[in-house]
C-alpha cells in the first residue's frame, strides 16, 4: 500500500517543523519512522465503558466504601458508557475514592490513552520506506 502525496507532504512537514520537539533532524529514516510509531501523545479521552471502570477500582478501597457508596457505583457502572471529563459522573467517582488511593489514580489514567504521533494526525503507521520517500519528495 503505498500513501498519498498529501500524507507523504505532512510527513515532510513533520519533519521539517518537528512541533513537538523531537529532535528528527539528528535521526536517520528508521529513527524517525520508530519514533513517529511509538506511543508518547497524550489523548484526551470523554467516555469509557463501565467495565473499564469496574476494572479501576481496587478491591480493598472498593470493600471499604459504605453501602450507599457502592449502590452509587454499581450506578454508575451500570451506565454502559460514562463521561469522565467532567460532571456528576467523575465528580461522585473522585469524592468516593480520595486524593492518593489508587483507585483514584487509575481513574484518572483513564482519561488519557497514550497514541502514535501517527494516530494522532490520522496517518496509518509509517514505514521507513514511506519516510525516506517523503524526504526525497519534500525534503526533511
Amino acid at each position: 500500500m503505498g500513501l498519498s502525496r498529501i500524507i507523504l507532504k505532512q510527513i515532510s512537514n513533520e519533519l521539517v517543523n518537528d512541533p513537538l520537539g523531537r529532535s528528527y533532524s539528528g535521526m536517520d529514516a528508521q529513527q524517525k519512522t520508530d519514533d513517529i510509531n511509538t506511543a508518547y501523545v497524550n489523548e484526551n479521552i470523554e467516555t469509557v465503558s463501565g467495565f473499564d471502570i469496574f476494572e479501576a477500582f481496587d478491591p480493598s478501597e472498593y470493600n471499604g466504601t459504605s453501602s450507599a457508596e457502592k449502590d452509587l457505583l454499581h450506578a454508575i457502572v451500570g451506565m454502559g458508557t460514562v463521561y469522565v471529563k467532567s460532571g456528576n459522573t467523575i465528580t461522585a467517582l473522585l469524592a468516593i475514592f480520595g486524593a492518593g488511593t489508587t483507585t483514584r489514580d487509575n481513574l484518572v489514567l483513564l482519561q488519557i490513552k497514550k497514541i502514535t504521533r501517527a494516530q494522532d494526525l490520522g496517518w496509518p503507521a509509517l514505514k521507513k520506506g514511506w519516510v525516506e520517500l517523503a524526504i526525497q519528495l519534500y525534503g526533511d
